[in-house]
């Protein structure tokens, strides 16, 4: 997905209609199923292209869980267990989520890509949860933020940190430069905050928090997040005021059709992968916790590495809002993301 892409915008100042009072359950189920299903089908076969080219590149060695400890059906090796709608919409209650996990065949057709199409991808997911999740659930509690909002990660870049789209976001949450500048991130010819899980987990966290002062409604600001408040707005209006997503749905951009079922079908996914014999592959790498602050210093970091005696690339992974994978001069220090070995070697030699 492409967060905040730089389509023609609506006029996002300009005048909503009155709230209208909001929809039952039975009218937002109505909404849903008025929605042609030829034109759903199409939404999600669009999404399953881009899941799969932000795949990360792996560089690091992966192993396959032990199915035998998280095979708790007794399911065959290849089976592809299939649940019905109402095991399906019990299981997304289960979640007892602040963001509402609504339950309709569009929403099927993208968990669908999850458990069909796209098993492998979802087992790849699986694993990689385990390196961005705990950063992500860490800011969001910190901001006040549902934490079942970390499934947008997994729609904007497949937990890709260095992800591009053709609009030019960028980084795990897909940001565009201008939106990232809003908030104050640094952009430069040395470095990308966008690029850097933690520094951009925080933009999105308060750009979150911004959307829903604006609409208070987490599916409207989840379409915003990926479209821009100018289109929701539009939406609402060619909707007469309505302000709910099922209602809405057919003004959006064709993409941001496809958002929300996305999100709550990776929701989804990554809670009840066992029940479709999918089990993760994990991934032999995480950020850590230790840094080194270079001040006044301007170096590569494949210096630094062998310096410390230190893999390269697991140096340049660990920032990769390193544009240049190069320390930039700073008189006030920068803090570099390091290896533990690294961190110990720095700690024995103060003047590192």
């Amino acid at each position: 997905a492409r967060a905040q892409q730089p389509q023609p915008q609506a006029p996002a100042d300009a005048p909503l209609p009155a709230p209208v009072p909001a929809p039952t359950a039975q009218e937002v189920r109505g909404a849903a199923a008025q929605i042609p299903q030829a034109e759903a089908i199409a939404v999600a076969a669009s999404m399953d292209s881009l899941w799969l080219a932000f795949q990360a590149d792996l560089r690091y060695a992966q192993r396959a869980a032990n199915t035998a400890s998280l095979n708790k059906y007794g399911y065959a090796p290849g089976y592809v267990p299939r649940a019905t709608p109402q095991e399906v919409e019990a299981r997304l209650k289960d979640l007892c989520a602040v963001v509402p996990m609504d339950y309709n065949p569009i929403v099927q057709r993208f968990i669908d890509a999850y458990t069909v199409r796209l098993r492998p991808l979802t087992s790849r997911l699986l694993g990689q949860q385990y390196i961005y999740f705990p950063i992500i659930e860490e800011i969001f509690d910190r901001e006040g933020l549902p934490q079942e909002l970390k499934y947008l990660a997994v729609i904007e870049s497949a937990f890709n940190p260095r992800a591009r789209s053709w609009a030019g976001a960028a980084g795990l949450w897909q940001f565009m430069h201008g939106t990232a500048k809003m908030f104050n991130a640094r952009i430069d010819s040395y470095v990308d905050e966008r690029l850097d899980p933690h520094k951009a987990t925080l933009l999105a966290a308060r750009y979150l928090k911004s959307m829903y002062k604006v609409y208070g409604d987490w599916h409207l600001v989840i379409a915003a997040y990926n479209c821009g408040p100018g289109w929701v707005n539009r939406a609402i209006r060619r909707a007469g005021g309505k302000r709910n997503f099922w209602q809405i749905w057919p003004y959006l951009p064709r993409e941001t059709r496809g958002y929300v079922p996305s999100f709550i079908a990776a929701a989804y996914a990554l809670n009840y992968y066992a029940e479709h014999n999918i089990y993760p592959v994990w991934v032999d790498f995480a950020y850590g916790t230790d840094y080194v602050t270079l001040q006044g210093v301007k170096a590569p970091l494949d210096r630094l590495a062998a310096l410390a005696g230190v893999d390269a690339q697991l140096l340049a992974d660990l920032n990769p809002e390193l544009k240049l994978k190069e320390v930039p001069y700073s008189s006030a220090g920068y803090r570099l993301r390091v290896p533990a070995a690294m961190a110990e070697l720095a700690a024995a030699v103060p003047d590192t």
